[in-house]
């Protein structure tokens, strides 16, 4: 058994690696979500400004049995690299995970990174799992619990009423807008600036981030390349009586509408907080998004367990937990 880097031009290669990382994902796991087959193709073969991806395949003679990407973020954050080490379940407990990290390890290190951040997942009503204990046993520590819940669609329109009349009181005058695709030039400065800021006002347990700096390039770019992939976003903001962008959610399904529906970030900023800022972007977001995609089922979305506010309005939506995430990490 070997570990090499991916071949990404190897079409035949590149399939048996995405299905490895399809099957193994899913073991055990009713509601994983993983990426198309195109969405990773495109990732390994992106030049992209902000991040290298290099992809790390394990196989047993000509057998693909598992692999990882790695992922160094370039434009800040240059001290960490993530990783998804993956093993098809017919051949776990034969070291391959183990030679699979240690070649991530070796790889960071050749790109000057120390801190490594890897996901492992557990049922809600276990104390572990094989991926939790594989990486507590070789260093890694919980930097933040995460918790995936789901949504089913569509939401009932009579309750999204409902929260958003009841949030409405609390923000008479600020201003929900919605759009779908590209952010609107008058909203990039202030979308920049709030993404910028989720680093230091999301929670982030003991995880090592810095905060990030965003920029209309490096916003255009990241639209550009969701869309090559054909992944469509729904966005709203709540501007301020001054008009400052003060709260900002987003939510993203793939494959031109077709894929899986994921929940991105949502965020209010500290001045602004104390207006159910939160709940009625959401709603506002959720209606435009069932009107566009009628056919949509299901959302997914990962919430630190800590932060209160959000788990509460994922809840008043209708959000059910379905299993627990460690982002787990690793100092050298």
């Amino acid at each position: 058994m070997q570990v090499s880097q991916v071949d990404v031009h190897d079409d035949d290669l590149l399939r048996r690696y995405w299905q490895v990382g399809r099957d193994g994902d899913a073991f055990g796991r009713p509601y994983a979500a993983f990426g198309s087959m195109s969405d990773m193709i495109m990732q390994l073969r992106d030049d992209s400004p902000a991040r290298e991806v290099t992809g790390f395949v394990a196989t047993d003679d000509t057998v693909v049995v598992g692999g990882s990407p790695l992922v160094c973020p370039r434009l800040d954050n240059q001290h960490l690299a993530y990783a998804e080490p993956i093993v098809r379940p017919q051949s776990r407990n034969r070291g391959v995970g183990t030679a699979i990290l240690t070649a991530i390890v070796a790889a960071m290190r050749e790109r000057g990174r120390d801190t490594l951040i890897i996901e492992a997942h557990k049922p809600l009503d276990e104390e572990t799992s094989a991926g939790w204990s594989f990486l507590s046993h070789r260093g890694f520590k919980p930097g933040i619990l995460d918790v995936h819940r789901v949504l089913d669609l569509p939401v009932p329109a009579d309750r999204l009423d409902e929260l958003g009349a009841a949030a409405a009181p609390f923000h008479p005058e600020y201003q929900l807008v919605t759009w779908q695709g590209v952010v609107p030039a008058e909203f990039v400065q202030g979308v920049c600036s709030l993404q910028g800021a989720f680093n230091s006002e999301a929670p982030m347990g003991e995880l090592d981030l810095e905060p990030e700096v965003w920029t209309e390039k490096r916003l255009r770019d990241k639209e550009e390349r969701l869309l090559a992939m054909g992944r469509v976003e729904t966005a709203t903001v709540a501007l301020a009586p001054d008009g400052t962008v003060a709260a900002l959610t987003e939510m993203m399904i793939t494959e031109s509408g077709r894929g899986s529906v994921f929940q991105g970030g949502t965020l209010v900023l500290r001045p602004y907080r104390g207006h159910r800022l939160g709940i009625a972007t959401k709603v506002a977001n959720l209606r435009r998004f069932q009107s566009s995609f009628p056919d949509a089922r299901m959302v997914h979305s990962w919430n630190a367990e800590e932060n209160g506010p959000m788990v509460a309005i994922n809840d008043a939506l209708g959000f059910r937990a379905v299993e627990h995430l460690a982002e787990m990490q690793l100092k050298l």
